[in-house]
């Protein structure tokens, strides 16, 4: 249609996603008609994953998984003592066998997409599996409890708070 504009959509997902204002910017005065606005909402963010949620995500993907890929889905936690207040915990998932990437999913920053070197560095080498979905639930709830802050402050090295500052989303048409 002619006059439509658009530059993009992403989906916004997390713990909560939620509307925390909506402003209505009119550009034809007492002449425009109900559409003649565009909308911008300031939309807020808890980017992180509770444990119900992990351990969902966790099952269903053992229902796809043929277990051949380049990397076992499964949670992982770094016991390393330069983390302080609590081990991280990792859910990897793999994306199957010819893809070079995988997923991750923490407490603090939800899902990411990432390539499987990168993850086998940075988190599967320095971590050992865990198969005990109640030690799991337990770390995860602990560190998910943690990162209750703002993504810009972090709780322990390397782990950000999952509160992202608002972003602005622009909706309307204008011809």
């Amino acid at each position: 249609e002619a006059g439509n504009y658009d530059i993009g959509i992403r989906t916004l997902t997390g713990n909560k996603v939620s509307v925390i204002e909506t402003r209505a910017f009119n550009f034809r005065g007492s002449e425009a008609k109900p559409n003649d606005s565009v909308l911008v909402y300031s939309v807020k963010i808890d980017q992180g994953m509770s444990s119900d949620a992990a351990l969902k995500l966790y099952d269903d993907a053992l229902q796809a998984d043929d277990q051949r890929g380049k990397i076992k889905t499964g949670f992982y936690i770094d016991n390393r003592p330069v983390f302080e207040r609590c081990p991280p915990v990792y859910l990897i998932i793999s994306m199957g066998r010819t893809s070079q990437n995988a997923v991750v999913v923490r407490p603090n920053s939800g899902r990411t997409c990432m390539n499987i070197p990168w993850i086998m560095d940075q988190f599967v080498k320095p971590s050992s599996m865990c198969c005990d979905l109640t030690k799991v639930r337990e770390m995860w709830d602990a560190e998910f409890a943690l990162a209750d802050i703002e993504s810009e402050k972090d709780y322990q090295l390397s782990s950000c708070g999952r509160h992202r500052k608002p972003i602005y989303i622009f909706g309307g048409q204008i011809v």
